[in-house]
């Protein structure tokens, strides 16, 4: 699904990926689990946090800080080397 939200920023104009808007109007993050990474969470596919606001900037805002954190994520988990470790982490925050 293609975000249809974006940011204009001078005469550069971005689209905001992984933002998606309820019907309610309340503002969520949505992005896909890498594959090779599955193992490791409790729920398979995505990750789907509620940014608990109606407000499309606050919500394009709290998008780009999570998108960064679950990069970041992403990559510890990859470069991790202890998988066993890593599961045990992820099932502490369950």
């Amino acid at each position: 699904m293609m975000s249809r939200y974006s940011l204009q920023v001078g005469c550069i104009t971005l689209t905001v990926k992984y933002l998606n808007c309820r019907s309610s109007g309340l503002f969520y993050f949505r992005r896909d689990i890498p594959k090779d990474l599955w193992d490791l969470y409790k729920v398979k596919g995505e990750r789907v946090p509620l940014l608990q606001t109606y407000n499309e900037s606050e919500a394009i805002n709290k998008c780009q800080a999570l998108f960064l954190r679950y990069d970041q994520e992403f990559q510890q988990f990859r470069s991790a080397g202890d998988r066993e470790r890593v599961a045990t982490l992820l099932g502490s925050y369950a």
